[in-house]
């Protein structure tokens, strides 16, 4: 199709853990011999606000942040930092050829601490409940969320609560020139998503 460069947004451990189905894609794009650049995001922000993992949902209605990483710590990344960076390889891709980065946010922390920053941006008390797996998947499938959808976040809860999620890159500030998006940003940027129930 003509071709030249691809930039996917993929995960960190997508290069060792077979599991992780984005494995099978990087493999398939550096089987074709065409100039790439992976961007291995951690975890998005925005999952937070979305309506397909129901994370959304559970703080607007619930006042809760239903997800069982346990006492795992993160390093959330603002999709709009990840969508920055993509754009800036599309300006230059000579310069990240068959390159890969870990993109990460700014800070390493746990859901406690994160529902701890929504309750002080949104005025209104917001907890971490850190349900076991069992009961989390008894709640995604009442809710009928798809069963790939509740797959890759039990791949993706599993390595937070082992420390898999910890580690920060300066990848970001080196690619962008700034820091990373902070939770906190996050939050008062779109808080009107669990105001107004407004889904992406």
């Amino acid at each position: 199709a003509g071709v030249q460069h691809i930039v996917y947004v993929t995960v960190p451990g997508a290069d060792t853990f077979k599991v992780v189905p984005h494995y099978q894609v990087e493999r398939h794009i550096e089987s074709k011999g065409v100039n790439h650049t992976f961007l291995r995001a951690r975890d998005f922000m925005q999952n937070l606000c979305r309506q397909i993992s129901t994370h959304g949902v559970d703080i607007a209605n619930h006042h809760e942040i239903f997800i069982p990483a346990g006492k795992g710590r993160t390093t959330f990344i603002d999709s709009r930092d990840v969508a920055t960076v993509a754009l800036d390889v599309f300006d230059c891709p000579e310069k990240h050829i068959n390159k890969s980065y870990i993109l990460t946010g700014a800070e390493r922390l746990t859901f406690g601490e994160v529902a701890q920053q929504f309750t002080e941006v949104m005025g209104k008390p917001i907890r971490y409940t850190s349900p076991s797996f069992p009961r989390f998947w008894y709640r995604m499938w009442r809710r009928g969320v798809a069963w790939d959808v509740v797959l890759f976040m039990t791949i993706v809860y599993t390595l937070t609560r082992t420390g898999q999620n910890e580690p920060l890159t300066e990848e970001v500030p080196r690619l962008l020139g700034r820091p990373a998006t902070s939770v906190r940003q996050f939050i008062q940027d779109y808080r009107t998503r669990w105001e107004t129930q407004s889904w992406t």
